[in-house]
């Protein structure tokens, strides 16, 4: 129960951080723009959020320590994981959107005459697999060995654009 309770306690307060980072407005003023330089980093030529910052590629949580005062408290294993989230939320969403269309097609039957060595996204690997294996759905191709969602979904693609050529 104690572990449980700290991993919720955590969870809170990555939130917490997380909407305080949507919050803050930061204006590219001249004082902004001074402390981006100390920091060596291009200053913000647009208005944003301290979330919207972090999600460039050279700013840190600790960077943002100089902007907002609430973030010089902030626990590292805290801050490590709200930069991470941060950081990555743009790809973590689309894998989950790429996952949710995977799921929505389980049924779809893939043509058993399917050369999946036409499909130009696809690795050898992936094609060897295909080949050997022949699924006959999305489902089963989904639970063999090695076949990624992206392999998948060039899949779905490539038929969704055969059938609309046919």
């Amino acid at each position: 129960r104690e572990r449980y309770d700290k991993v919720v306690e955590k969870r809170r307060r990555i939130e917490e951080i997380m909407a305080l980072l949507r919050s803050v407005d930061v204006r590219p003023s001249k004082e902004v723009r001074r402390q981006f330089e100390l920091l060596g980093l291009d200053p913000p030529r647009t208005p944003s959020t301290l979330f919207e910052l972090l999600k460039r590629t050279d700013v840190y949580m600790e960077h943002l320590k100089v902007l907002d005062e609430r973030l010089s408290n902030v626990e590292e294993g805290i801050a490590d994981e709200v930069e991470i989230e941060v950081k990555y939320e743009d790809y973590v969403r689309r894998q989950r959107e790429i996952a949710e269309r995977l799921r929505e097609q389980e049924e779809r039957r893939i043509p058993e005459s399917l050369d999946f060595s036409q499909i130009p996204s696809l690795s050898r690997e992936v094609v060897e697999k295909l080949q050997k294996i022949r699924p006959l759905s999305f489902g089963q191709a989904s639970r063999i060995p090695g076949i990624t969602p992206s392999a998948l979904f060039a899949l779905m693609v490539y038929l969704k654009k055969r059938r609309y050529l046919e």
